[in-house]
């Protein structure tokens, strides 16, 4: 049985530095993937906290607790000025809503957090912009419970109240909404008076999921997309072999891409697939799918709406194509690819979080292929 020590490129999130993220394998470091984003970004270190990570530098993100993963986003920009200063005169605030500024210990570790008290029945605070009707709208923002027991509501795009769940520990809640006029809105309600809950990091952007956070002051801040793209010439340029690849959609349900291109390639071309491709992406309503190109043809040979971890496998011999995941053949047909691969890269389409990579260039057995994919 083939094994870890078989692969050509083994790739796991571990060391990185400006404009690379260190595979394991090659050590030579003929294997390590180059990468750029022109712009700073917020990761969720390993003690839990947000953090900033500087300009071209991959983000190892630990959200949720458990191993890190590099983390792939496009670009996107927080609409909502003063993403944590909810006393500024930006943040309206109605029927009494008060807010007491840097009182509570915020998700970044700091004392930074500010507190919203209900003077009333549904106080209220709420930012206001002039938007895009017809397109979706996500608001997200950081929220705990200091006291009382009152429902809780997100005011998410639309002039409509939305009870949310919350605990007296940090959330981030989010809710994406289709907006239908040019009035977007962020903001938090409190139905019962006296209750109070400790609020941070607002954040308003156009698409159809949360981003990594993207602190604002007195403007927008954008966020410019992750990129990988590496050529690994005579390490992976190979007519038959093995691809594997380990990760989260970022979205635990079907979420539309925010472009007309796709997301994670195994290809022969460095430019967008001209060639052959082994392509993991989501179609344009939001499911996750493995796509074969090869000279124009193009196959669905898998695709999932519903999970947000998945391991994906794809092996080919010169005269058949296999697609397994989580666990499962997915599809087995005659299929031989014009090109021989030598590329992997990124091409800035929908939030993915890679766990693991490797290239194979020999062909798995089924059983190897089925183990190596069960979760």
């Amino acid at each position: 049985m083939s094994t870890y020590s078989d692969a050509s490129l083994i790739y796991y999130p571990s060391g990185v530095k400006a404009g690379k993220a260190y595979s394991l394998k090659p050590t030579d470091g003929s294997g390590d993937l180059t990468f750029t984003r022109a712009s700073t970004a917020t990761r969720v270190n390993e003690s839990g906290l947000i953090e900033s990570v500087a300009t071209g530098v991959p983000r190892i993100d630990f959200t949720g607790g458990g191993c890190g993963k590099l983390l792939l986003e496009p670009q996107r920009t927080n609409l909502a000025f003063y993403s944590e200063q909810f006393d500024n005169g930006y943040w309206a605030k109605t029927l009494s809503a008060s807010v007491i500024s840097n009182n509570v210990t915020s998700p970044d570790g700091t004392l930074n957090a500010d507190t919203l008290v209900a003077g009333d029945a549904g106080s209220q605070i709420q930012a206001a912009f002039v938007g895009t009707s017809g397109i979706a709208y996500t608001v997200s923002l950081y929220i705990k419970r200091i006291s009382g027991t009152g429902v809780v509501n997100l005011r998410a795009v639309e002039n409509v109240n939305t009870p949310i769940t919350i605990t007296n520990e940090w959330t981030r809640v989010s809710l994406a909404v289709t907006s239908t006029t040019t009035t977007i809105r962020v903001g938090v309600m409190l139905a019962t008076s006296g209750d109070e809950v400790a609020i941070w990091g607002a954040q308003l952007e156009a698409g159809s999921y949360p981003t990594s956070y993207i602190p604002t002051t007195s403007t927008a801040v954008t966020r410019v997309a992750d990129a990988i793209n590496q050529q690994i010439v005579g390490l992976t340029t190979i007519t038959a072999g093995t691809f594997f690849l380990d990760f989260y959609r970022g979205v635990s349900v079907a979420t539309a891409r925010d472009s007309s291109t796709d997301g994670f390639f195994y290809r022969s071309s460095s430019s967008f697939p001209s060639g052959s491709a082994i392509e993991i992406s989501t179609d344009a309503i939001g499911i996750a799918r493995v796509g074969i190109r090869n000279s124009g043809l193009f196959i669905a040979a898998y695709q999932n709406n519903t999970l947000n971890h998945i391991k994906i496998a794809v092996k080919w011999d010169g005269v058949n194509l296999k697609v397994f995941a989580n666990g499962v053949l997915q599809y087995n047909n005659p299929f031989v690819f014009a090109n021989a691969f030598q590329y992997l890269g990124y091409n800035l389409d929908f939030k993915k979080e890679v766990q693991n990579v490797m290239v194979f260039p020999t062909v798995l057995s089924d059983a190897e292929l089925i183990a190596l994919t069960t979760l």
